[in-house]
């Protein structure tokens, strides 16, 4: 097998070079990029540790938590530096990598979770789904978090029989895709909170009377369902479900169908003293049509 190494231009910056395309598989650089724009944190000069190499630095310190920040980064950098033209490029130091985490913060790495974190089951995927819906599980823990002043405040310590932990702990909760155990969402809170205050929050905004026409699956699905069963006379259910299955457009809708055979009970009403139970947060505006249901009792 044969191998060419890459080549490097003499105007490129070494900090522009590195890259860790295992990493980039899951977080391609211009997702990366995408969200640094969307936060407003691109440097206005060229650095050794620019913005999208210190989101790459802090992801590799996931994935080398037993290593100290200046190894990882030598992990990123090894490659390249044997192909620099100057083999003495001195990286940036601990110091400087802690800086430029400050400096970073912590709103661009949310803002990446959010678009990268996203449930990957298919609809062959084992134990990912029953009924036709996708089945997801919480999951807490405590973890250790770095011994300043601040965090002890923030998150607490963890008191046991023998005194208070070393370290200040925060609680993470976090809600995985079942069959994948993919993360498609996390909170944190101080040590002593409960997972139940942390847990799932259903955010309700109904359409205003009359703009039913505005649902987006509405546009997308069922006008393409009218159109493909027009003139079908609709005898029967296995008339149906093959009509709908059958439903495609040239910019690669396709539907899934089958028949629920199950049965529902009929009737059923919240009663106003349930209602009275529920952690419904209504929101400024148009409280009666936009709400958040939060767990626990209101």
């Amino acid at each position: 097998m044969n191998f060419t190494p890459r080549t490097l231009g003499p105007e490129r910056h070494f900090c522009e070079a590195v890259t860790m395309e295992t990493i980039e598989r899951v977080v391609p650089l211009t997702t990366i990029d995408a969200v640094v724009e969307a936060a407003g944190v691109r440097e206005q000069r060229v650095r050794k540790l620019p913005t999208s190499l210190t989101i790459l630095l802090l992801i590799g310190l996931g994935l080398y938590s037993h290593l100290s920040m200046a190894a990882v980064l030598q992990k990123l950098v090894k490659g390249w530096r044997l192909l620099w033209a100057d083999w003495e490029y001195r990286v940036a130091n601990a110091s400087a990598i802690t800086q430029r985490r400050y400096q970073l913060g912590a709103r661009v790495l949310g803002l990446l979770f959010r678009r990268i974190c996203q449930p990957l089951a298919q609809a062959d995927t084992r134990g990912a789904f029953l009924f036709g819906r996708r089945l997801m599980a919480f999951d807490g823990t405590k973890e250790d978090v770095p011994d300043t002043p601040e965090n002890a405040r923030v998150f607490g310590r963890h008191r046991g029989p023998n005194g208070d932990s070393a370290y200040p702990k925060a609680l993470t909760v976090l809600l995985s895709e079942c069959g994948t155990h993919a993360v498609v969402d996390a909170e944190f809170a101080p040590c002593y909170a409960s997972e139940r205050d942390l847990g799932l929050r259903l955010k309700v905004c109904h359409f205003p009377p009359g703009t039913s026409k505005w649902n987006k699956i509405e546009h997308r699905l069922f006008s393409f369902i009218s159109s493909n069963w027009r003139g079908e006379p609709l005898r029967d259910y296995e008339t149906i479900v093959k009509l709908i299955s059958r439903t495609a457009t040239a910019k690669g809708l396709k539907v899934t169908c089958r028949l629920d055979r199950r049965k529902y009970p009929k009737g059923r009403k919240v009663t106003d003293e349930e209602m009275k139970h529920v952690n419904l947060e209504r929101h400024k505006f148009h409280g009666d049509w936009n709400y958040t249901i939060r767990p626990g009792s209101s």
